[in-house]
């Protein structure tokens, strides 16, 4: 039986389009989701992340993306426990050392972002400035009954030392609606350490 050749021409795949295939499944492998968002915990520190971006005024088109180091862990340390934090610039180093102290205490993702403080302080030097913002935040939180879950710090030199002016964004704590995990009693000086490049710093909490 002979074929007709306008038939084998239909079914012969396209020269083009055999070369183009790869390339397409090469793009979705790049497109599948990464950052260990198929986890629990991956899933948490991406909320985390849009929640703090949303305080900090990221556009919403440039939020949920992780950053490219960690933003803190938990260090224990005899009876202390403490956190390392991380970022792209000191200041949001910084951020994420309140967001780990925070979420030492309570779970962050359900603290609502409804009432605003501002901390300024001043100090001779980059550890000061560290202990003095931390324990501020501390200190807000135990005086009026609050959690924080998003924070903003901006650092500047001073004719004699350094400045910084933070905000701290949360809500009322509220039994029915936050986790207790772990009493914070105060910012400690041991082991204390800020490092401007890359950007780290390192505190241990009195529990």
């Amino acid at each position: 039986m002979r074929e007709d050749p306008d038939s084998v021409a239909e079914d012969a795949p396209d020269e083009d389009d055999a070369r183009e295939a790869p390339v397409e499944a090469e793009a979705a492998d790049i497109e599948k989701p990464s950052y260990g968002t198929e986890t629990e915990e991956g899933r948490h520190i991406l909320e985390l992340l849009e929640k703090h971006q949303e305080y900090a005024g990221v556009p919403q088109s440039r939020r949920g993306k992780p950053p490219a180091v960690k933003r803190f862990e938990v260090v224990e340390h005899t009876a202390d426990v403490g956190i390392k934090a991380f970022g792209d610039t000191l200041n949001e180093a910084f951020e994420n050392a309140a967001l780990g102290m925070f979420n030492i205490i309570t779970d962050p993702e359900k603290v609502g972002l409804t009432q605003d403080f501002e901390v300024m302080i001043e100090g001779d030097d980059l550890k000061t400035l560290l202990h003095e913002w931390l324990s501020q935040l501390l200190i807000l939180s135990q005086v009026n009954g609050m959690l924080f879950g998003g924070f903003k710090v901006e650092m500047r030199p001073l004719q004699f030392g350094m400045g910084l002016t933070g905000q701290a964004l949360g809500e009322p704590a509220d039994p029915k609606k936050h986790v207790y995990r772990t009493e914070i009693k105060a910012v400690t000086h041991h082991m204390l350490e800020v490092r401007e490049q890359p950007p780290m710093v390192k505190v241990l909490f009195d529990i």
